[in-house]
């Protein structure tokens, strides 16, 4: 087991399968199967906001302390939708690329600033109120679980 997230050659590398979170995939001969979706939240933790204020709206988050995921082809552009359904970028001051989104979660409680993730990442921070969710009505942007893997032929129990 590699729980790594960089991206990863399925075949080439020797996996057995993985899982990937992205809005959409690139066209492969892989199978993907998608398991769920969810949102990606804008968060921060109340000390950070005590400090530092609280953005009312995305484009104000060029004056805050961003954290940012180094894996992605943008790490410091975040997508937004208006009430209208037009998507938007904000480009964000980064005060810290990571590429690891439990450890960037991890600094956001502690109050390093505000990030930007999926749900799935930071449910158990939202219900003991260590992060608060910024722009709720401004998450519409979508990100995909998948399952993926070589070929429906030869598959292993474990893959199975």
């Amino acid at each position: 087991m590699d729980l790594s997230d960089k991206t990863v050659d399925v075949v080439a590398d020797g996996y057995d399968l993985v899982i990937r979170a992205s809005a959409t995939l690139a066209e492969s001969s892989l199978i993907c199967k998608r398991l769920f979706s969810c949102n990606i939240h804008t968060v921060a933790s109340p000390e950070y906001l005590r400090q530092h204020g609280f953005p009312k709206h995305p484009s104000e988050l060029q004056h805050h302390h961003c954290l940012c995921y180094s894996n992605l082809k943008h790490a410091d552009r975040w997508q937004y939708t208006d009430a209208e359904n037009k998507v938007f970028n904000v480009d964000v001051q980064q005060k810290l690329r990571c590429n690891n989104t439990p450890m960037t979660v991890a600094m956001a409680v502690d109050g390093m600033g505000i990030c930007h993730v999926p749900t799935f990442y930071i449910e158990s921070q939202l219900q003991r109120d260590e992060l608060t969710i910024l722009f709720p009505e401004f998450d519409k942007t979508l990100v995909n679980v998948y399952v993926v893997y070589p070929s429906r032929k030869h598959l292993s129990a474990k893959v199975r």
